[in-house]
């Protein structure tokens, strides 16, 4: 399976997993023509908290 969305806070959860490993899978997946969408919630780490985010992430990842 690919994948097709890539969902980050701008926020890391700890040090080590910064916002710049989603942007350079992101880059990598549009040069070489992987179709997905690329969204960043501020105020989040990479875990989702906010209500308004999570229902954006299920509807965007709902098959």
């Amino acid at each position: 399976m690919t994948a097709r969305s890539v969902v980050d806070g701008v926020l890391p959860l700890r040090p080590g997993v910064p916002l710049g490993q989603a942007t350079y899978f992101h880059r990598a997946r549009r040069r070489f023509g992987g179709e997905h969408e690329f969204v960043v919630y501020p105020r989040e780490g990479h875990v989702i908290r906010e209500r308004r985010h999570q229902i954006d992430v299920l509807e965007r990842t709902r098959a």
